[in-house]
């Protein structure tokens, strides 16, 4: 099974989501293929939340999901688009900062909203200068753009969005949901499904012509 998983570095919901995505892949493993995709929140621009604002939708995430983060991160008009470069220039580098970058900014609160802030932060992870950074995050924002303006043609609003399809070319989109036992329901439906097919075309041969 395939699975496309569009999140935002610095929404909590994707957070919440990429943790269950390892325990997904735990259970799944060669039966589940994932590709992380970015989407940015706003298309990368000012957010428009203050601190205070913030604080109180982590507040309700917690509520629901008992995993508390912090708002500390956002700053006057802060956006995700920085962040979100840095993270995939940092892949094209060869590095997955992705959760490092996630944690940083929801569970520690350091200010990588801003461009001097993601880039600092983010070269010091990977051991590159802030120069070959920047570069190299210039030289992947047309992707970035592109991948968000994908999620925007789906129809769904927030992230995380979990977009799966098996081999019998089932498919399920699920957006703002990320609980492991909604999700495992879905792909063990689909994986029986994708199996049956198969067991089924081993014993009696393809369909007739």
């Amino acid at each position: 099974m395939k699975l496309i998983f569009y999140y935002d570095v610095c929404s909590q919901w994707s957070y919440f989501g990429d943790l269950t995505l390892d325990r997904l892949r735990e259970r799944y493993r060669s039966d589940l293929d994932v590709e992380w995709r970015i989407a940015m929140v706003k298309d990368g621009e000012a957010i428009g939340y203050t601190a205070e604002s913030l604080g109180w939708m982590y507040r309700r995430s917690e509520s629901i999901t008992g995993i508390a983060v912090t708002s500390r991160w956002i700053r006057g008009n802060d956006r995700t688009l920085d962040a979100n470069l840095a993270v995939a220039a940092a892949q094209q580098l060869g590095h997955d900062v992705r959760r490092a970058v996630a944690e940083a900014i929801l569970l520690r609160g350091e200010p990588l909203g801003s461009h001097a802030g993601a880039v600092a932060a983010v070269s010091q992870m990977i051991g590159a200068t802030p120069t070959q950074l920047e570069a190299t995050m210039r030289a992947v924002e047309p992707a970035l753009r592109e991948s968000t303006l994908e999620f925007r043609r789906l129809p769904v609003a927030v992230v995380p969005a979990f977009l799966i399809r098996n081999e019998i070319g089932d498919t399920a989109l699920l957006s703002g949901l990320c609980e492991f036992e909604t999700l495992d329901q879905v792909l063990a439906e689909m994986l029986r499904a994708e199996r049956g097919y198969a067991s089924f075309e081993a014993a009696n041969g393809p369909a007739p012509a």
